[in-house]
């Protein structure tokens, strides 16, 4: 990571219901391995049953690890900026040079921070970094203006 980078990550609301749902998942896994371990008493069944019991295992993992240290959102720079896994995303990279204008108004995907690139456009829906949209919106603006040799009035 670079120095002037700025990472912005995903809210851990959204992530927490995601977290929510693998952990269900996780419990029918445990389930169906026990009922496997049961029903089955040849080592196929036992086989599959420890197979299916380190799948609810390793999910559980990554849901903690990815409620830990959820995935970046967005990433800016000095050059530019970088999206993540954001659906419906559009452009994934650009520099800040190419960057025709950014603003934030309503989108598919609810409020949204959208910047326009050339003949293309991203859309970063605010909700995803919702605690930290308005520094976003204050950071993206301030790093297209130094890109554009813009300054503040004295």
């Amino acid at each position: 990571m670079k120095s002037d980078e700025t990472v912005y990550r995903l809210d851990p609301r959204p992530g927490m219901r995601l977290f929510g749902l693998r952990f269900v998942l996780a419990a029918v896994l445990v389930v169906v391995a026990w009922l496997l371990a049961g029903v089955f008493d040849d080592g196929a069944g036992l086989a599959a049953a420890w197979v299916v019991g380190a799948l609810a295992a390793l999910l559980v993992v990554v849901s903690v690890l990815l409620l830990v240290r959820p995935p970046a959102v967005v990433r800016l720079d000095d050059e530019g900026y970088r999206l993540g896994r954001v659906p419906q995303g559009g452009v994934r990279k650009a520099r800040w040079r190419d960057v025709s204008r950014a603003t934030a108004r309503d989108s598919l995907h609810g409020y949204a921070l959208v910047i326009e690139v050339g003949d293309g456009t991203s859309t970063v829906p605010l909700l995803l970094v919702a605690a930290r949209a308005n520094e976003l919106q204050h950071e993206v603006n301030e790093r297209l203006n130094r890109a554009h040799g813009y300054r503040r009035l004295e």
